[in-house]
């Protein structure tokens, strides 16, 4: 009985060889072509060759650094936000002016301070709000003109003259007199007209006022 032997060619795959001693059965093979992928020293030389080339051109047309192509990407557009503020309204104050009437007149020889009868009033400060101001306003005159009359206001309640009310005159014809700024004491005091003279002559008072000043 012959041996049958499969053989598988280097080359391709073989048919079937019978060995008997005998005749031999015609034989067909079929050798397909092999393709290597293989590449030696010079076409690997060539390659980088290339790759160096293309390198060159990325970075001359816009890239820089080691041979490594840069990319420019866009500027991030970021968007502005405008805070408004809210606008501060601004109060003008109203500045005012308005008289309280001091009662009573009188005259005084006296060389001290003398209250003259029926000018009592009483006065506070924070019946005025915004009060920034205040002046004393009086009509006074000098009987015959010899020497000085002098005005001013007193607070009985602390027994104190106010300070910045005192004026004076030395006229024989009666005319308004202002003080300077007056600073009246914190609550609500008793406020009398005083007044005196130096000389024999007569000081005559024939009416005053407040004048007061509000910022509101």
């Amino acid at each position: 009985m012959a041996d049958v032997v499969l053989l598988n060619a280097a080359v391709g795959w073989g048919g079937w060889k019978i060995v008997a001693g005998g005749k031999q059965p015609p034989q067909t093979q079929t050798t397909e072509p092999q393709t290597r992928d293989e590449c030696g020293l010079g076409c690997q030389a060539e390659i980088q060759n290339q790759i160096q080339k293309l390198r060159e051109e990325m970075t001359t047309a816009g890239g820089s650094g080691a041979g490594e192509p840069t990319v420019t990407l866009p500027p991030t557009e970021r968007p502005v936000v405008t805070v408004r503020q809210p606008a501060t309204a601004v109060k003008t104050k109203t500045r005012a002016v308005q008289y309280v009437t001091i009662p009573g007149s009188g005259s005084s020889k006296s060389l001290s301070w003398e209250n003259l009868a029926g000018t009592d009033i009483y006065f506070d400060k924070a019946d005025y709000p915004g009060l920034t101001e205040v002046y004393f306003e009086a009509n006074v005159n000098l009987v015959n003109g010899n020497g000085t009359a002098y005005i001013r206001l007193y607070d009985a309640t602390h027994g104190i003259g106010v300070d910045g009310s005192e004026i004076r005159s030395q006229s024989q014809t009666a005319a308004i007199v202002t003080s300077g700024k007056v600073n009246f004491w914190q609550g609500k005091n008793l406020i009398r007209v005083q007044a005196k003279t130096l000389t024999a002559d007569t000081a005559v008072y024939s009416y005053g006022r407040l004048r007061i000043v509000t910022e509101n």
